[in-house]
Formats: structure tokens, C-alpha cells, sequence
């Protein structure tokens, strides 16, 4: 009833409150695994859903907090959980991503010695190189990327995309490495940021359902990301304008004032890049 009530207070469903922020989702999904009796309750009396669906919702959240603590016990109770297609090597494969969305946002706050064992740890229990890692989830990882900026109240949205304009950047040239076959392409023959995003624009943009039709919360979210990847697309934009339009005519007839403030501020962004 606590969390209900908090939920209420805030304008939003019990699950957006403990699964849409990502401070709480991730501490839930280091936590839960290790007791049963919780997730439980959690699952049933709360939001409704199995266990196991509960749980790779919080995965998202919680891998890069296991990375990060290289807790193999809590990866070996969730392949339980998951089923026998799951093990640690595969649950890290799928949700890589996250880890290392979360490694780029945060490198400058952490230590260079334990990014890299960070990333060790990923390497040696998925049996993968980074560069493949990040070739095979290119698209998830620039979707964390863009989403985990567009969650940031306190950025301006075109800060934002210039940061991540320099991280795509390296992603492409990582994501070449990954699938070139007889060594690095060279760096001249790496696409522009806007051409690297461009085949997966439509992706990006279309985001999690629940990021279009949620509460307002999610709402302004998938709004801030859509202003950063007008930015990013660029010269393409004129390509995919009537989408972006069509998401953004609807966000201004929401009830949420806040909401409709980030449409303007994304038309205005849309009109500039024209």
C-alpha cells in the first residue's frame, strides 16, 4: 500500500515508480534474485506479473550493477529463474549493452583500472571480444545510450547529442572492428555519426511502447530522446520528418503541460535542423 500511495502522490503506476527509475530497478534487481520470498510478493501483489517476467524487466537495470560488482552468484540465480536456454555467459551476452552503455556514461567517475576489469569481466564470461559485443547490439546500445540522456531532466537535450555524437563516433569504429574480417577498416572509411544511425533510425525512434503510451513520466523520456536524435540524424532528418512529426503533434494534444513544453522545445529543434 506504501508504494501504491507513492505512486499516487507522483502521478504514475506502482510499476513506473519501481521499474521506470533506474536507481530503483537496478537496486531490485540486485536484490530480488537473492530473495525469493520478496519477488514474490513483489510479482503477485504488486505488479501483477509472473516472476520471470518481472525479472527480465529489471536485467536492463540490474547487469550493469552485477558487471560492476562481478557478482556471478546473483547471474546464476537469475539463469535459474529465466530457464534452461539461459546461463551467466548468455544472460551477459543478451544484456551486454546495458554494461556497457552504463561503463561509457560513467567512465570519467570511476577508476580506469576497474572499467577495465569491468570490461574483462564481460569479455571472459561471454567468451566475446568487445568489438563483437558491440557489433551484435549496436542498435540496443545506442538506444541505452540515447535513452539513459534522455532521462536526464537537468541536460540540455543538444549537450547531449554533441556528447553522444563523439561516443557514436567510437561505436562505429568498434562496431567495425567487430564485424570486419580481415582487420579494422581503416578510419577513413567509417561513416559519419548521421549515417552510422541512419539504418536504424526507424528503431531507435519507435523505442519501447511503453515510452510512447505510458504516463507523462515516460512520456517527456521518449520526448527528450526523439529532440537528441534529431539532432544526431542530421542532414537525413527530411527522410524520417513526417514520423517525427506525427509523434510530436501527438504529444501536444497530452494533458501534461510538461509534456507538451518538451514537444515545442523538440518542434523547434525539427524547424532548425530543416
Amino acid at each position: 500500500e506504501l508504494v501504491r500511495a507513492a505512486a499516487a502522490r507522483k502521478g504514475v503506476r506502482p510499476r513506473e515508480l519501481l521499474l521506470g527509475n533506474r536507481l530503483v530497478a537496478a537496486h531490485l534487481g540486485v536484490k530480488l534474485p537473492n530473495a525469493p520470498g520478496v519477488l514474490s510478493v513483489l510479482s503477485e501483489a504488486l505488479l501483477r506479473a509472473p516472476e520471470r517476467a518481472v525479472l527480465v524487466e529489471l536485467l536492463p537495470a540490474a547487469v550493469p550493477r552485477l558487471v560492476e560488482r562481478r557478482d556471478v552468484e546473483t547471474l546464476k540465480l537469475y539463469a535459474a529463474k529465466l530457464g534452461a536456454e539461459y546461463d551467466v555467459a548468455t544472460i551477459l551476452h543478451d544484456w551486454c549493452y546495458t554494461a556497457i552503455a552504463d561503463l561509457i556514461n560513467n567512465a570519467a567517475a570511476r577508476p580506469a583500472e576497474e572499467v577495465q576489469a569491468s570490461m574483462a569481466f564481460l569479455t571472459t564470461h561471454t567468451g566475446e571480444a568487445l568489438e563483437v559485443l558491440v557489433a551484435d547490439h549496436k542498435k540496443e546500445l545506442m538506444r541505452a545510450l540515447i535513452r539513459s540522456a534522455g532521462a536526464d531532466d537537468a541536460s540540455d537535450p543538444h549537450t547531449e547529442a554533441q556528447r553522444l555524437s563523439q561516443v557514436l563516433g567510437t561505436l562505429a569504429r568498434l562496431a567495425a572492428d567487430g564485424t570486419a574480417t580481415s582487420g579494422p577498416n581503416p578510419k577513413s572509411a567509417l561513416p559519419a555519426v548521421h549515417d552510422f544511425l541512419r539504418p536504424h533510425f526507424t528503431w531507435l525512434v519507435m523505442g519501447d511502447a511503453s515510452d510512447r503510451v505510458g504516463d507523462s513520466a515516460a512520456l517527456r523520456r521518449f520526448l527528450r530522446s526523439l529532440t537528441i536524435m534529431v539532432h544526431l540524424i542530421g542532414p537525413h532528418l527530411p527522410q524520417f520528418a513526417p514520423k517525427v512529426m506525427a509523434h510530436l503533434t501527438g504529444a501536444l494534444e497530452k494533458p501534461s503541460a510538461r509534456a507538451r513544453g518538451d514537444a515545442l522545445a523538440a518542434w523547434l529543434g525539427v524547424v532548425k535542423q530543416l
